[in-house]
């Protein structure tokens, strides 16, 4: 891989963001890793420019601002900076997974426990 990719973990759990990271990163070296511990931080993030992602995976149960209103409230910059969005989540609700695939942005939902296999397939061939 020569080019990095950048990405952006959303999950209110520290030890889910932490245990993603090292899986992320463990994949290749030109994987970059920001974090953020809700939507309404991930939305700040974005506006202000301090990251430039090309993938978020994203928690839907969080406080302040949830998956959804994260992505209520970005969706029309995740689709001009082309992100994809992909929800990882311990929800196997079908109404979840039927929202979410409602939103152009989301690209797959990963359910956590999730395996490197999968986030490496996320990655790799999107």
């Amino acid at each position: 891989m020569n080019k990095s990719i950048e990405v952006l973990l959303v999950e209110d759990s520290e030890a889910d963001r932490f245990l993603f990271e090292a899986m992320l990163e463990d994949l290749s070296d030109s994987i970059l890793v920001s974090q953020a511990c809700d939507g309404e931080q991930a939305r700040n993030m974005l506006l202000e420019e301090k990251v430039s992602p090309n993938v978020i995976f994203l928690d839907i149960n969080m406080p302040r601002m949830n998956g959804y209103e994260f992505l209520e409230s970005s969706s029309s910059l995740l689709s001009k900076k082309n992100i994809q969005v992909y929800m990882l989540t311990s929800s196997n609700r079908e109404q979840d997974k039927e929202q979410a695939a409602s939103y152009s942005c989301v690209k797959g939902y990963l359910e956590k426990p999730c395996t490197v296999e999968v986030l490496a397939s996320s990655l790799f061939h999107s």
